[in-house]
């Protein structure tokens, strides 16, 4: 049973007019379903997919509107490379040139290491912060308790 919009009265399903004032009905007179306020209207799957592929990027941040989340994750990451490369790059520098040169010059042997492997271990240090912020991330998605930017859970799959 539907109720005629006009007058209110009870009608079939069926019917395509109202017995009591005439009203034409539209293809479908019922009720308007009511959307859950609670539940996000993003798809879970989209964001479980960004975070296990982009995690690290906080790409599935963006998509949920957690922009205060994304920005910080992406700078950590490349906050990170930078360091981590820098001493890549005084890695192959020094071992292809030596540790007393123009350029370095060292008094010891371990203070050419340190200088190479400090750069090295700190961009570790932030690239595994953001492996298990990514991590934990990406099974809050999976296990349905991520939320938005309101926060709404986001626990529907695959959205209409």
């Amino acid at each position: 049973m539907k109720s005629c919009p006009k007058c209110g009265s009870q009608i079939n399903d069926s019917d395509i007019f109202c017995a009591s004032c005439g009203t034409k009905f539209e293809e479908s007179v019922s009720a308007p379903v009511q959307r859950d306020e609670s539940v996000s209207p993003k798809s879970r799957f989209a964001a479980t997919m960004l975070s296990a592929f982009l995690g690290c990027f906080g790409v599935h941040n963006f998509y949920l509107g957690r922009i205060g989340l994304g920005i910080p994750k992406i700078i950590l990451f490349v906050v990170g490379m930078i360091f981590y490369f820098v001493g890549v790059f005084k890695l192959a520098f020094i071992s292809v040139s030596g540790y007393t040169n123009d350029y370095y010059n060292y008094s010891t042997y371990s203070d050419m290491v340190f200088s190479m492997i400090m750069p090295m271990l700190a961009g570790l240090f932030f690239l595994m912060g953001v492996g298990i912020w990514s991590l934990v991330e990406f099974i809050l998605a999976v296990s349905g308790k991520l939320k938005d930017s309101q926060g709404r859970i986001v626990s529907v799959w695959f959205q209409d």
